[in-house]
């Protein structure tokens, strides 16, 4: 396993962690949460496709196992209300 793994890894449970706690209706959701939404995702799709080119097929499913984790993570209540209370763009409208 290597280091990029581990960071990959990491960063990807964090957006998984960021996408959760977000409004799953788009109803709910206001311009700059879409926009940071759509950055999540495509970030996370950057990484499977840097990992992929990289030749580590293992390692691309150690990232997207790390993001389903994470975004199981972020839907606990504790989680999106510590990240509601410190940042606006996690709020419900």
């Amino acid at each position: 396993m290597s280091v990029l793994t581990i960071i990959f890894g990491i960063l990807t449970f964090v957006i998984g962690v960021l996408y959760a706690s977000l409004p799953t209706n788009v109803r709910m959701m206001d311009r700059s949460q879409m926009i940071f939404s759509m950055a999540l995702v495509t970030l996370l799709i950057g990484m499977l496709v840097c990992m992929y080119f990289v030749g580590s097929d293992s390692e691309s499913w150690i990232v997207l196992i790390a993001a389903v984790v994470g975004y199981v993570v972020g839907h606990l209540r504790p989680i999106n209300d510590f990240l509601a209370s410190h940042w606006d763009i996690f709020d419900f409208r």
